[in-house]
């Protein structure tokens, strides 16, 4: 059995139990009063909601009657079934228990005539049974009661309901409220309710067969209508993918190798699937169900969206197919996720395979996509972030390859306090991947990185060698570095070995592994969290938080996550440097820095990120 479908069979165990608990179904004997106990399928007495002065309000508080609401066919009379269930709770002075009576249940064939707004069945029957139950007392009583009135679009709606018109109260039996109550009705020919039509209906089946009254409705096989309690909404589990045909083979392992024939596969299927939004089926469908000119409208630009968005995912196959070196790193963006999810998945879902190829063309034709903003959506969990990190390391592989040696890919935003660690690891473990990809490859540049930029409230804007009394972030302070922990385990080999610790003669924080067996060779991981940190190294990926983006105007060291920076320190480990200052006379970040300006170490035109991101919108 797989996870969902057993998720899905404790679910609905679960709401079974909550129903018969708050009917009381699986209960005879209680030692306290059933109205404190039950709350489900129990009608009060009419009397009582009237005597509380709150009109329909009172009604909604306690109902005292439950039914259907349909739409008859024809002109009347109508003729159908009703068969209505319920049971009382006598006090029993004896036992000084509240006792269940046995279930009441009565069918009776009702014919309701169209000239009489309201029409009343079964009071006799259901009254004397009700009276057996009590002993022979008359302050138990029921009803059928048919309600008409016109609808809007013509015709007639009929509410047929089980209403409580016992006395408010009764000094033997105590609680004049009846309990498990149930109405069902049968054989009555009707026409279904029609949603108000919206511009995006068209999406939707309007159509409502029946609405209950105080109450859920279901229809079983043979058309018979019944109220129920418990009112289950269904939310789809989703389709990842929705097509007939048979779905391309999405795994990484694959993609290493031909991503072309599966590109190909994916967008020829869904070519195939939007046909149902061709002119002629969608004039179908609109006069079958009756579209509003502003459906017709809506579906119409909907259905050219669809085609608009084919039409970048083809783009993207046969850019993939002519572009060597955007297919390589397609490839090897396909290697670096295998690595990063370590068995969890092995493969993309369509939609996210789908975003890819649509936005393959942002990489190598940056001016042709200027103006498009694209938006990846889906639930929690399922696999944004692993989309966008997927196009991320595509574009970081495209800039090692096409010369871009240095210097930041994407910057990543998001809101404050949304930016997890648990995403930061997701990051980190991509980067990695990537990272020990390159290097097999033997392309050139700096290793892939990632910077983490969320300011003070979190990490240091700059680490000062003559800290203030009381600042958390003192150099001397041997504690300082585990303050700053923010990866859970290595990125290279998944272990949780990571320790931190300030380097002085670098001057930065470094996360470093401890296992002897990690890929990694060097001593400090490729991870930057100080703010000074991520502009002088400017890593691969950078990702904060939005409000330091409203800070680039006040700190000319971010010039770097949009341009090219000033130079580079010609001091080992120190990075690029910015604009001159008195404390900083040759733009170096690092404190007491006597080195001198040095050329860049590539055109000034290949700085500059080619992705910026907004993360949980």
């Amino acid at each position: 059995m797989s996870e969902e479908r057993a998720a899905e069979l404790f679910v609905n165990w679960l709401e079974r139990r909550l129903t018969i608990a708050g009917r009381g179904d699986s209960d005879t004997i209680l030692d306290v009063e059933p109205s404190g106990r039950f709350w489900l399928g129990r009608l009060v007495s009419e009397t009582y909601v009237a005597n509380l002065g709150l009109g329909d309000r009172g009604e909604r508080l306690e109902p005292c009657a439950t039914g259907i609401r349909v739409r008859p066919v024809g002109d009347g009379p109508w003729q159908f079934n009703v068969t209505v269930a319920l049971v009382v709770w006598p006090w029993d002075r004896q036992s000084r228990n509240w006792h269940k009576s046995d279930p009441i249940r009565r069918a009776m064939r009702v014919t309701v005539r169209a000239d009489r707004p309201t029409q009343v069945f079964g009071r006799e029957e259901l009254s004397a049974a009700l009276a057996r139950t009590a002993g022979g007392g008359n302050c138990l009583s029921a009803e059928v009661r048919v309600e008409l009135e016109a609808h809007p679009a013509g015709g007639q709606e009929m509410a047929i309901m089980l209403v409580n018109t016992s006395a408010e109260s009764d000094r033997t039996i105590k609680d004049t409220r009846l309990y498990e109550c149930r109405l069902e009705i049968s054989d009555p020919p009707t026409y279904p309710f029609i949603l108000e039509a919206l511009p995006d209906s068209f999406r939707y089946d309007r159509r409502v067969p029946a609405y209950g009254i105080n109450c859920g409705t279901e229809i079983d096989a043979n058309g018979t209508i019944a109220t129920v309690d418990s009112i289950g909404v269904s939310r789809m589990r989703p389709r990842f993918w929705g097509s007939d045909e048979r779905e391309p083979d999405l795994r990484f392992e694959i993609l290493a190798n031909d991503p072309v024939t599966p590109a190909n596969e994916l967008q020829n299927s869904l070519a195939n699937w939007g046909r149902i939004w061709s002119d002629e089926e969608l004039r179908r469908r609109a006069d079958a169900g009756n579209w509003s000119e502003e459906m017709r409208a809506e579906a119409a630009s909907e259905a050219q969206s669809f085609w608009d968005e084919h039409a970048r995912i083809r783009a993207g196959t046969e850019l993939l197919a002519r572009d060597p070196q955007l297919q390589r790193a397609f490839k090897l963006m396909n290697r670096a996720m295998r690595r990063s999810a370590r068995g969890r998945y092995d493969r993309w879902r369509a939609f996210q395979f789908a975003f890819l190829l649509a936005n393959l063309r942002t990489i190598v034709e940056p001016e042709e996509e200027s103006s498009i903003v694209d938006i990846v959506w889906f639930a929690t969990g399922g696999g944004k972030t692993e989309t966008y990190l997927g196009l991320l390391i595509t574009a970081a592989i495209h800039d090692r390859l096409r010369g871009k040696i240095s210097g930041v890919t994407a910057w990543s935003r998001f809101p404050l306090r949304m930016l997890s660690l648990q995403q930061m690891q997701r990051f980190a473990d991509a980067i990695g991947a990537a990272e020990v990809v390159r290097r097999q490859e033997g392309i050139d540049g700096d290793p892939f990185s990632l910077g983490f930029l969320v300011g003070s409230g979190a990490t240091p804007n700059s680490i000062k060698p003559d800290p203030k009394a009381g600042d958390p972030w003192d150099p001397d302070d041997e504690h300082m570095p585990a303050r700053l922990k923010v990866l859970q385990r290595c990125p290279f080999c998944a272990r949780d070995t990571i320790e931190t610790a300030f380097n002085r003669l670098a001057w930065r924080v470094e996360h470093r592994c401890s296992n002897a067996q990690c890929d990694w060779p060097e001593p400090a991981l490729p991870f930057y969290l100080v703010d000074d940190e991520v502009y002088r190294f400017l890593p691969t990926i950078v990702v904060g938080t939005l409000d330091k983006a409203a800070t680039i105007g006040m700190q000319q060291a971010m010039r770097g996550l949009v341009g090219p920076p000033w130079g580079l320190c010609d001091q080992p480990g120190h990075g690029f440097v910015y604009a001159p200052r008195s404390e900083k006379p040759h733009g170096c970040l690092v404190p007491g820095c006597r080195g001198t300006r040095a050329e860049l170490p590539m055109t000034a035109e290949l700085f500059g990120p080619s992705f910026r991101l907004q993360d949980e919108l």
